[in-house]
């Protein structure tokens, strides 16, 4: 019983992990994140001005949302098989995909980001 309430909760984590990554996807490709200290992708690239912010959000939001959909069908892949096999393997494997997973998307969407910044940046340096 214990690891049935386990992998619901590692499921129900999973789940809110995908709704975050949703959410800041959106809300980095909308302008309604204006550069500050709390949410966002914070390079010295990303923040040197407010232009730059815009283009690294607006080129990692749609990778937010992507893993958003992939860490969604892993909540639901994790339900199914923790059904059909031993509950404390998915767990076990269910905490490993995240946190690695999670890691993974984190690099890109920086790297994205970043990129993204500093070709404004080299833009409006090429046209000074």
């Amino acid at each position: 019983m214990t690891d049935l309430v386990n992998m619901w909760f590692i499921a129900s984590a999973i789940l809110i992990t995908s709704v975050v990554m949703w959410t800041c996807g959106r809300i980095g490709e909308s302008r309604s994140s204006h550069p500050q200290m709390i949410f966002g992708i914070k390079t010295r690239t990303t923040t040197r001005t407010p232009e730059h912010w815009y283009a690294a959000h607006r080129a990692a939001g749609p990778m937010c949302r992507a893993f958003s959909v992939l860490t969604l069908l892993f909540a639901i892949a994790v339900v199914a098989i923790g059904f059909s096999t031993e509950p404390q393997r998915v767990i076990t494997l269910g905490i490993s995909v995240l946190l690695g997973s999670t890691i993974v998307w984190a690099t890109i969407a920086l790297v994205v980001a970043d990129r993204a910044a500093r070709r404004i940046w080299q833009d409006s340096a090429h046209s000074s």
